[in-house]
């Protein structure tokens, strides 16, 4: 067996065992804000995605949260990244538990793979590999799969450079560009660039210091480069550019980018981090800063290296910089909200690969290593052991203790079988120490998932006897993981909010009212329902109560009187408000407003004739119809097919991205959907374009003329058709040309 095999063995090993200890805890700690992304967005939005894709549907659009919205788009979302496929096979629960088994020995690989290189031994690298996969940082990623993904493939990103550089190879070159565009492809944006704030200075370091210097022009240098960016590009644009429409025509901020929490301890001073680097004792949750205490003692022997010296002087350079802009630097308003703890990721990956080189450099292998070839980190590892111990907890001295126990009679004797022995023994302590240090204490839904998907689905059916074509809304806290507000996604039912970035700015005015964020002051809103009443205008015919959240007071009796309780269990409690509107309502009266703001206003007047007016952004087109229509404001509307007033509703279709609605009209009007207004929807009446108007602040309004229509509504976003074309046609030229290479011998 090849050493690298059974370096795999080692961690396909670890990998699960480390989960295991680190995760499963049995402990009554169901919540936590940090952990609560697990249950609220990331389980529902991955099973979502693989539900979709299992049924071989594109979802382009999700129809099951924020009244709708853009799904692949969203760049957090992550849908396109392999690793996430382990959703599209098996239930969610089993897909994280098994995704974070295969990062974790994904990650050990390639820093094994990248200590090679770097030309450092096998055991001296899987040192290294430990140190990368298995401390604080890993553990906590190991519950958010975006962020687990980008440290994946970093390490792989940097070995391909160098080996591109080191033997002026394309095929490496065309992998350094595809580990780039599986990064962008992560779901995690904030990782990527924390990823590419190392990388691209690798590659400029490499190219400098390693294989291209004098060897190729500075021109030949950039076209490479360029060339690895293009394959990078073209592999994530299936992801960047539909995202950078989201932003841009869709309204979103960049700061609707980041959308991370760690799933740690996070330090939040330089004193902080300190203080965990330095404790080994164990919390509710990972300390981001801790990376064990045997690569305290390995890095200072990294920089003793002759050959390889100036690799870990660019490591240490480039790991003290970030560990500055992440926990030290102050950062104001000016970062856009910028998660800067997110470049502790490439800290780490820094650490693992000094660390291998200091286990590298430390021991001999070699009978006649002479003795001042040791003495001098061998005298600075000393050093360092010695302040460590002064300073650090008892934990932590325990193995400082062990570690010089161990290494003393390897230097002393200078035998290679001792050194790979010492070798094998730091790698069990090191794996104690970090397993032990890292324990997420909360609840993972491979613990419940089973039983509470079931709970959920029966909430989600009774829910589903009342909402007829309308929505649910859910009342319920942020961390309550027995009700997260993305049900939707995990059952089926349409709801109108949910969790994460589901909203444009040009709509927020409207949302922060309804999510209880009112922009205005009390005394302002004294003569005007509250926000919530907002709920009628989204269909939202049903009420999902959680745990710990009471609707007895003034605000809910105000704005939606008449609700009433239909069932539950003793988690979630079901109400109904039969005043709700229909999902497709038809109006022959209409008011115009462009700001949302000040629709949201109007719409909250309790002398508002919610049933029979709704409120434009723009005047429709409709010639036989008077400016605000106003001849046929006493009208009732009517949706569902139900018979009387002016018009017949009947939904033939109801998907995702597509919708066909037959609507008979006795007079001009307009039809107004309950879905989230965006610019990738398109609408036709017989066959005809019709325009879609912003109605009721932030939902589709079609204006019909007199007659029988079929209206079709379809979503049709161009940048993600755009970007799906760019990858397929990208990677397709990729594996020709890679079957061409090999074919002669080039690659």
């Amino acid at each position: 067996m090849t050493p690298f095999f059974l370096v795999a063995l080692l961690f396909v090993g670890a990998a699960p065992t480390f989960w295991h200890l680190v995760e499963i805890q049995q402990v009554d700690l169901p919540e936590a804000s940090e952990n609560a992304d697990l249950y609220q967005e990331i389980e529902p939005v991955l099973g979502y995605g693989g539900e979709r894709l299992r049924g071989g549907e594109l979802p382009a659009w999700n129809d099951r949260q924020w009244a709708g919205a853009p799904f692949l788009s969203n760049p957090t979302h992550g849908v396109f990244q392999p690793l996430h496929g382990l959703g599209f096979l098996m239930p969610m629960e089993r897909a994280l538990a098994i995704h974070a088994f295969v990062s974790l020995v994904l990650m050990g690989l390639f820093v094994v793979l990248l200590g090679r290189s770097l030309g450092v031994g096998y055991m001296p690298a899987v040192i290294g590999a430990l140190t990368y996969a298995f401390c604080g940082a890993s553990a906590a990623a190991m519950s958010r799969p975006g962020m687990a993904a980008v440290l994946v493939w970093t390490p792989l990103l940097l070995w391909a450079i160098r080996e591109w550089v080191r033997l002026r190879r394309q095929s490496m070159g065309i992998l350094a560009g595809l580990a780039g565009g599986l990064i962008l492809l992560s779901g995690s944006p904030a990782g990527v660039l924390a990823v590419f704030a190392l990388a691209i200075p690798y590659r400029v370091w490499v190219s400098t210091f390693v294989g291209e210097a004098g060897q190729t022009g500075l021109l030949q240098r950039a076209a490479g480069t360029a060339a690895a960016l293009g394959v990078a590009g073209v592999v994530g644009a299936v992801q960047w550019i539909p995202a950078i429409a989201w932003i841009m025509d869709g309204g979103h901020g960049v700061e609707s980018l980041w959308n991370a929490r760690a799933a740690a301890q996070v330090p939040s001073t330089g004193e902080d981090l300190a203080a965990q680097i330095l404790s080994a004792s164990p919390g509710a949750l990972p300390r981001l800063g801790y990376v064990g205490a045997m690569p305290l003692l390995l890095i200072p022997a990294s920089l003793f290296h002759k050959s390889k010296g100036k690799d870990a002087w660019f490591f240490l350079f480039m790991g003290l910089v970030l560990t500055g802009l992440a926990f030290i630097a102050p950062w104001g308003e000016a970062s856009y909200h910028f998660p800067w703890w997110v470049l502790a990721y490439p800290v780490v990956l820094c650490v693992g690969v000094l660390t291998a080189l200091g286990a590298d450099r430390l021991l001999p292998t070699r009978r006649h290593t002479q003795l001042s070839w040791l003495i001098p980190p061998v005298i600075m590892v000393a050093a360092v052991l010695g302040g460590l111990f002064v300073v650090a907890g008892a934990q932590v001295r325990g193995y400082l203790i062990a570690f010089g126990i161990l290494t003393a009679p390897a230097l002393l004797l200078r035998r290679s079988w001792m050194a790979r022995g010492v070798w094998a023994c730091w790698m069990i302590l090191l794996f104690a120490d970090l397993t032990a240090a890292s324990v997420n204490a909360y609840l993972h839904p491979f613990q419940d998932g089973g039983v509470r998907r079931e709970r959920l689905n029966e909430v989600a059916a009774l829910a589903q006897e009342y909402v007829e074509d309308g929505r649910a809304f859910v009342a319920a806290r942020p961390n309550d993981v027995t009700l997260p507000r993305n049900i939707g996604l995990l059952t089926g039912l349409r709801v109108v909010n949910g969790e994460g970035a589901g909203y444009p700015r040009a709509h927020a005015a409207w949302w922060r009212q309804v999510l209880d964020e009112g922009l205005e002051t009390e005394e302002e809103n004294e003569d005007l329902l509250p926000g919530i009443a907002l709920l009628r205008y989204a269909g939202a015919r049903v009420i999902l109560v959680g745990q710990d959240v009471s609707l007895n007071d003034e605000r809910w009796a105000q704005a939606l009187p008449g609700l009433r309780v239909v069932g539950g269990d003793a988690l979630t409690t079901v109400l109904v408000d039969d005043e709700a509107l229909p999902w497709a309502a038809w109006y022959t009266a209409w008011e115009i407003e462009p700001d949302t703001e000040e629709a949201v206003r109007r719409m909250r007047d309790p002398a508002f004739p919610m049933g029979t007016r709704c409120i434009l952004e723009a005047e429709p087109d409709l010639p036989g119809a008077e400016s605000g229509g106003t001849r046929s404001q006493n009208q009732e509307a009517v949706a569902g097919g139900a018979g009387g007033g002016p018009a017949r509703i009947e939904i033939l279709q109801r998907e995702p991205e597509e919708i066909t609605l037959s609507v008979e009209t006795l007079s001009p009007g307009v039809l107004v959907l309950a879905d989230q207004y965006d610019p990738g929807w398109r609408a036709e009446a017989n066959g005809e374009s019709v325009p879609i108007v912003r109605a009721n602040g932030i939902f589709r309004g079609i204006p019909l003329e007199v007659g029988s229509h079929e209206v079709r509504l379809e979503y049709a976003s161009r940048p993600l058709v755009v970007g799906l074309w760019i990858s397929m046609a990208g990677l397709g030229v990729l594996v020709i040309a890679g079957w061409i290479g090999v074919a002669r011998g080039s690659m």
